[in-house]
């Protein structure tokens, strides 16, 4: 009596081409993800040297813009004394020469 699965005596095998099917499905979703993967890192890769210029240009604004706040500080404290010499100046011409 021939075996109703498997190599019968004809030397025919009804699964072969299931685990062969199986074995290429497997084989191809394997490439496909190791393409996956190979285009993830690339991405990542080139995300990292984004972020790296980025961070690189964030400090060199944040340093401008230190530099440009102690610049405007310095003029507002110049500007100031200015005033203040000015308003000093115009008291004494006030109690020299009365009002104007």
């Amino acid at each position: 009596m021939a075996a109703p699965f498997g190599d019968d005596a004809d030397g025919l095998d009804l699964y072969g081409d299931v685990v062969a099917e199986g074995d290429t499905n497997a084989g191809e979703e394997a490439a496909r993800l190791r393409e996956q993967v190979a285009h993830l890192e690339a991405q990542v890769a080139g995300l990292r040297g984004e972020r790296k210029v980025l961070v690189h240009n964030m400090s060199c604004l944040f340093r401008t813009a230190q530099d440009e706040l102690r610049r405007k500080d310095a003029r507002i404290a110049d500007l100031q004394g200015q005033v203040d010499q000015h308003r000093i100046q115009g008291g004494q011409r006030g109690h020299r020469g009365g009002h104007r």
